[in-house]
């Protein structure tokens, strides 16, 4: 009687486990063109248009966003100097609460386009979303503070498409964008 109490609570105990790991979902990362009544989801845009970035996440979390441009520097989208004007030199990333979409380049939010000077050809976008502030890229990351970070902090190329939505406390999820004709 005692063995099967046991293997019941392992049972239940790694049935938990289960539970709360596939409750906890994975971070989704999306783009449209700001253009489009529908919004539909889409990867590839024409320079200078203007698209929407969104995101969702499962719990309240600390966030940035990336752009590595098919060429030229990566760049953090969010936080930026338009959300956060007093601090954003020195911030890392912007708390923002989890289960619920978050939309950039809507007409009440600020504007995102691809410039044309970025060239045309693929672009990656990195968001990085973590339970604790330091797990965030670090200063030392910026090539300009607030503004830019080095290309390799930004992409992990060793990362493979499992392990860049896998939950837990350090998330980082990569949307491949086309900027094409």
């Amino acid at each position: 009687m005692y063995t099967q109490r046991l293997a019941s609570l392992a049972l239940a105990v790694g049935a938990a486990f289960i539970w709360t790991y596939a409750e906890a979902g994975c971070v989704d990362l999306w783009t449209r063109r700001l253009s489009d009544a529908q919004q539909i989801r889409r990867s590839e845009f024409r320079p200078g248009e203007q698209f929407v970035v969104c995101f969702q996440f499962p719990d309240n979390s600390f966030v940035s966003l990336w752009d590595v441009p098919p060429r030229g520097d990566a760049s953090r989208l969010f936080p930026n100097l338009l959300t956060h004007r007093e601090n954003n030199a020195t911030l890392r990333a912007a708390q923002l609460t989890g289960a619920q979409e978050h939309c950039f380049g809507t007409p009440d939010t600020f504007p995102l386009y691809f410039p044309a000077e970025q060239g045309r050809g693929d672009g990656k976008f990195s968001l990085h979303v973590t339970a604790a502030l330091d797990d965030q890229p670090t200063q030392s990351d910026f090539t300009v503070p607030g503004q830019r970070a080095l290309r390799a902090s930004i992409i992990t190329p060793s990362a493979t498409p499992a392990d860049e939505t896998r939950c837990g406390p350090k998330v980082i999820a990569y949307f491949d964008y086309k900027i094409a004709r």
